[in-house]
């Protein structure tokens, strides 16, 4: 079985994300969905 990786970027599935708390796990999560394009705008909040 061979897994492929589109080179294209996603198209966003959502408009706004929101993060509550940017420790390591808050804080990869949002890199990660922001660098993958899946939304449009990615806002962090730590409290």
């Amino acid at each position: 079985m061979v897994d492929v990786i589109s080179e294209q970027p996603a198209r966003p599935l959502i408009g706004r994300l929101v993060v509550v708390g940017l420790g390591l796990i808050g804080g990869s999560f949002a890199k990660g969905v922001r660098e993958s394009g899946l939304c449009r705008e990615v806002v962090g909040v730590d409290l």
